[in-house]
């Protein structure tokens, strides 16, 4: 139970690499962006909700994040989900 334990808190404990900052453009690989392009529309996006991530979407998305989170969308999911 003991080495168990030492296993557990290692990798609990363990750094976290770093990569590169997830952007707009990389919410195309979501399943479902309805709920995004929601957002998107109530700051200038004029398409349908479609379940389709593409240029418009992601032009209003951006602009929700610049009016609220300084642009940016690791400030804005932080703030929601830790």
């Amino acid at each position: 139970t003991q080495a168990a334990h030492e296993r557990y808190y290692a990798e609990l404990m363990r750094p976290v690499p770093q990569g590169r900052a997830a952007t707009v453009a990389d919410l195309a690989k979501l399943a479902d962006v309805r709920g995004l392009q929601k957002i998107a529309k109530l700051y200038g996006y004029t398409g349908r909700i479609d379940n389709a991530w593409g240029p418009k979407s992601q032009a209003g998305l951006s602009a929700f994040l610049r009016q609220n989170y300084g642009g940016s969308l690791a400030t804005w999911l932080r703030s929601k989900w830790g």
